[in-house]
């Protein structure tokens, strides 16, 4: 297998900003070299456009000076810049990382060091059982369990004994806590269970009736790890269950990792109706199991996304399917039109119009679908229309508030006596400039003898009914 394929090599590579299409063609010896070479640099700090270093001032900078620098200051390692990297270079087990990893185990930082050992013990050279048994008396948990980990990998028993003492030493749950201990809990498991222990298995399922949705993100994430056939049963089962969207997708991808395509609706469907951020991460969920039956759904919702962040990672997942696809036989994966997305959240909002998070979603895909509408010359009217309520009632700010007045008042400009658009305009008029008037009264009463039927709950909105509004301002 080349080295490429790593996801951990693909994953160290792209977060050092290294392009897909600069790195696919790479032979091993220059993957080694490029991972050995990033991680001798200083992660990226420069500050964001238009931000300057502050200066200290002078009766701070007299306190740090040069002098009292020491000379030659211990390595350091940042733990986000070194953690990938050197999990990378573990799993190319290339002994010319042995020196920098060698090094990183005298880091302050528990993290550091703990990413340190479990690469070590990947390479498994006869140098490393020496280095690492010290850890085990490490002051921290975290670097015991790694060091544990690496030399029961390497097949020293004491490695292995300290894995079993420390599951020896499991806390009982409180509550919803979940403790650091609980972390490393599930961690021993995972590695006594890819060392042959049952045992491990049975914990990790434990920990999916755990009250802490972090206590279960953690077990998934140990049992996606793993890729056991034997989990898949306690996870189709957990899934049935499970209400927090990133551990849903988590059973997602490690029911289709082992084989069941059943549940993939999930994912689009999460795309499509879930919160930004939520679509991002089931974008996250197309792009790593790379399945060609998610470009139909991908690219549809890309045409209609208007959240940046989001766009970007549908981009990202289309762009990895393409360039490395991997086919399913799976069904056809059915995506909500806008227009009955939209609906359905107005139907939403009609029956619960307290829910904040609706009127905002409601809101962000009109503004996005109508202006798409008028930029391809669909019908301009009604799309000026739409856009002037979404800009009214989604998240306050005068940007929007003007949006929804200029609407309003292009419409009328083409058509005078458009009874939405005069019922639109005095709402945005009332509430932006403060109550009632002659003019705003007079707009409603010609909105009211415009209109052909009933303005109520105009366009899914609760509330928008211009009998009410006229009560109001008479």
């Amino acid at each position: 297998m080349r080295l490429v394929s790593l996801e951990s090599v693909r994953e160290a590579l792209e977060r050092n900003l290294v392009p897909f299409e600069e790195y696919k063609d790479w032979s091993d010896e220059k993957v080694v070299d490029k991972l050995l070479q990033l991680l001798s640099e200083k992660p990226r700090t420069e500050l964001p456009e238009g931000m300057v270093r502050a200066r200290l001032p002078d009766w701070l900078a007299v306190h740090v000076t040069e002098e009292e620098t020491p000379e030659e200051a211990p390595e350091e390692f940042d733990r986000g810049h070194f953690t990938p990297l050197a999990r990378a270079l573990g799993d190319c087990q290339t002994s010319r990382a042995l020196g920098p990893l060698s090094r990183a185990l005298s880091s302050s930082d528990e993290y550091v060091v703990a990413a340190a050992a479990r690469a070590l013990g990947k390479i498994k050279d006869v140098s490393v059982p020496d280095k690492l048994s010290p850890l085990l008396s490490h002051q921290q948990k975290r670097v015991r369990v790694a060091a544990a980990e690496a030399l029961a990998r390497l097949g020293r028993r004491e490695g292995l004994d300290a894995l079993r003492r420390m599951m020896g030493e499991r806390e009982e749950w409180q509550e919803e806590r979940f403790t650091v201990r609980h972390f490393h809990e599930v961690d021993c498991a995972q590695i006594l269970y890819e060392l042959g222990e049952p045992s491990g298995m049975e914990l990790l399922v434990e920990y999916l009736n755990h009250p802490s949705f972090m206590a279960v993100a953690e077990a998934l994430s140990a049992l996606e790890a793993i890729g056991a056939p034997e989990s898949a049963r306690a996870v189709s089962e957990h899934l049935s269950r499970e209400s927090d969207v990133s551990n849903t997708l988590t059973c997602v991808r490690i029911l289709a990792r082992l084989g069941d395509l059943s549940q993939l609706h999930r994912v689009t469907e999460i795309l499509v109706a879930g919160k930004p951020g939520d679509r991002q991460r089931a974008a996250g969920t197309c792009h790593s199991l790379g399945f060609t039956v998610f470009l139909g759904p991908l690219r549809k919702r890309l045409s209609v996304e208007g959240h940046k962040e989001v766009r970007e990672s549908i981009e990202r997942a289309i762009h990895r399917i393409e360039k490395s696809p991997v086919v399913v036989e799976a069904p056809p994966l059915e995506v909500e039109e806008p227009l009955e997305l939209i609906a359905r959240l107005g139907q939403k909002l009609l029956r619960n119009p307290k829910d904040e998070a609706a009127w905002e979603r409601k809101a962000e895909e009109e503004v996005y679908y109508f202006t798409t509408q008028l930029e391809q010359g669909g019908d301009r009217l009604e799309a000026l229309r739409r856009l002037g309520f979404a800009y009214l009632f989604g998240p306050f700010g005068a940007g929007r508030i003007r949006k929804a007045e200029e609407c309003f008042k292009e419409v009328l400009a083409e058509k005078p006596d458009d009874p939405v658009a005069l019922f639109g305009l005095a709402r945005t008029l009332i509430m932006w400039s403060g109550g009632c008037n002659e003019e705003r009264k007079s707009m409603l009463l010609r909105a009211k003898a415009a209109c052909k039927e009933p303005l109520v709950n105009l366009y899914g909105w609760p509330g928008n009914d211009l009998e009410i509004w006229l009560r109001r301002c008479l």
